[in-house]
């Protein structure tokens, strides 16, 4: 998840909450389960939240914003890590 390490290379946020530099050497499964978890809430689903409630015509916004969680969710499920797919996996997502 880090690029090659560099004394030049720049920190950047992984995730709201944690910059590159808070790790070092592999990531473990329970930090990439964090790391994830992490970013899907901070970076979609509060996102989303602050929008609709700031703004009365965000509905639109906010419902594509939400929306990509579920094919995401189906992909990851069934490990699928290629491009396309994309109504497919949007249906086994939101059937549970």
């Amino acid at each position: 998840m880090r690029p090659p390490e560099s004394k030049d290379a720049p920190d950047y946020w992984v995730s709201p909450h944690f910059p590159s530099s808070a790790f070092t050497g592999p990531l473990t499964d329970e930090q990439k389960i964090e790391l994830f978890a992490d970013s899907v809430r901070g970076w979609q689903l509060d996102v989303a939240e602050r929008l609709i409630a700031s703004d009365p015509h965000s509905g639109l916004a906010v419902l594509s914003i939400v929306l990509s969680y579920f094919e995401m969710m189906a992909k990851y499920r069934d490990g699928y890590a290629a491009k396309g797919k994309s109504k497919e996996y949007f249906s086994k997502g939101s059937d549970g």
